[in-house]
């Protein structure tokens, strides 16, 4: 056990000078804090008692219209988390029937061995990053949040952190906010993601996009009448006069004159109140089907069925340090369910043809992260709308892909932490001509690809 032990014990003598300090007063929290370079300004007693309320409005919350969500008990999953200090990182290997195995051991896997310190627990963890959680970036000095349940400690305060540990999610750096929309594209490119949070696009004059502006309309015009309840021909037709009026510098850009647009615009207006008759409903039963994500119910199930009985709020923007993560909620609504009862849900209108994107399931995952830490229930699964095929789509949260999300995230924060200058490199490039030719950000990324990374005009 012994020879076990001086595999991962600590190499660098300052470091295991500071691991075998005994006291966890807040002198030595501000001793570690230092070491490792945190803000002179910070106390440590502060970092200790961090109060999310101070950041985001717990339990019931009030929202535009003056109405409030009823929440129930915290949720099971995900309710606790601790924020840890990154003492120390080495690499060691295991096997099924050892925690840490020899070198050279046949069949041995390859995990990562992380020393942290509780602020929350005031205790010293080692955590064994295995799976998809090895590949994580971390790094002395850095904090990670360990969201839910801890699947076990053992007596020298190991735990294992893997594909099993269904309860656990690992965040790194949580003050890092990464944008809800720019993490669900980074499972076709990562590039593109990071690249998206480090620069805003400036469009081409040249090329103005009338099917985005469209599209934007599109989703004020369903806002606007899910949240009053109001789909009869003269409000909506007012809404979109509306629209237009406070958007007509965007028609100018577009060379498309407002008789045109609105001609546009009320083509979905028949099918917003279809849907509207369809689901606007108090009971389940006057709902109608949908579909779901990855199997399940099937559109034509009669048992399966779903009404919107309450709109809480529109365009609901959320910061969230426990996940690392923010974003903007088009709708959070309240949802009757024949087989699953009333649940508050994240909402999504998508505009667009495509039914079968990837990224929008992703994205209501995410906001299932979201609304659950700001409402302190447990939300785990939404809606999906898209008006052109007319399919509601339910989205659970599946533990699989949560877990390839947060880890997808945990990669991206290194590149949104970097200094800003102009040698700081994005990840590896896709070179995929069929994506790469359609890409939003391709300007952004070819002169990168030239000037930093040394690629050709080809």
């Amino acid at each position: 056990m012994d020879d076990l032990l001086e595999e991962f014990d600590p190499i660098d003598d300052h470091a295991n000078d500071l691991l075998q300090q005994p006291d966890t007063t807040d002198d030595h929290i501000s001793n570690l804090l230092e070491q490792f370079g945190a803000a002179d300004d910070l106390d440590a007693s502060d970092l200790l008692d961090i109060d999310d309320s101070d950041l985001q409005p717990m339990g019931a919350a009030a929202t535009a219209s003056g109405d409030a969500i009823a929440v129930g008990p915290r949720p099971r999953r995900f309710a606790n988390y601790e924020k840890c200090l990154t003492l120390l990182v080495t690499d060691g290997l295991y096997t099924s029937d050892q925690l840490h195995a020899p070198p050279n051991t046949a069949g041995a896997r390859q995990q990562k061995i992380v020393r942290v310190y509780s602020q929350s627990a005031l205790r010293e963890l080692v955590l064994l990053l295995r799976d998809q959680w090895y590949s994580t970036p971390i790094a002395i000095g850095n904090y990670v949040n360990l969201v839910g349940e801890l699947p076990g400690i053992s007596e020298r305060g190991e735990v294992v952190v893997d594909s099993q540990a269904a309860d656990l999610l690992l965040i790194l750096q949580p003050d890092v906010l990464v944008t809800c929309t720019h993490l669900s594209e980074s499972s076709s490119c990562l590039r593109r993601a990071v690249l998206k949070g480090w620069v805003k696009e400036i469009p081409d004059k040249s090329q103005p996009n009338t099917v985005m502006l469209l599209g934007h309309l599109l989703h004020e015009l369903f806002q606007s009448c899910a949240l009053q309840n109001k789909w009869d021909d003269a409000t909506m037709n007012a809404s979109i006069r509306s629209l237009i009026k406070d958007n007509i510098a965007s028609l100018w850009e577009c060379q498309i004159d407002e008789t045109t647009m609105h001609q546009q615009i009320a083509e979905c207006v028949p099918i917003y109140q279809e849907w509207a008759r369809t689901y606007m409903h108090h009971s389940a039963e006057l709902g109608s089907t949908y579909s779901t994500h990855r199997g399940g119910p099937a559109a034509s199930d009669s048992d399966s069925r779903v009404a919107v009985s309450k709109i809480f709020d529109m365009e609901e923007n959320i910061w969230s340090p426990k996940y690392g993560l923010k974003g903007k909620v088009d709708l959070t609504i309240l949802a009757q369910y024949s087989s699953h009862g009333a649940l508050v849900q994240p909402f999504e209108l998508k505009t667009g043809r495509q039914t079968q994107n990837t990224a929008h399931r992703a994205q209501l995952v995410l906001y299932t992260l979201l609304l659950s830490d700001k409402y302190d229930v447990d939300i785990n699964s939404g809606l999906l709308y898209y008006p052109r095929s007319g399919e509601v789509v339910r989205v659970p949260r599946i533990d699989d892909e949560l877990r390839a999300l947060v880890a997808m995230r945990n990669e991206m924060v290194p590149y949104l932490t970097q200094s800003i200058t102009p040698s700081r490199r994005p990840p590896a490039m896709l070179g995929q001509e069929f994506m790469c030719s359609r890409c939003q950000i391709q300007p952004s990324c070819f002169i990168k690809h030239r000037a930093i990374e040394g690629g050709s005009l080809a």
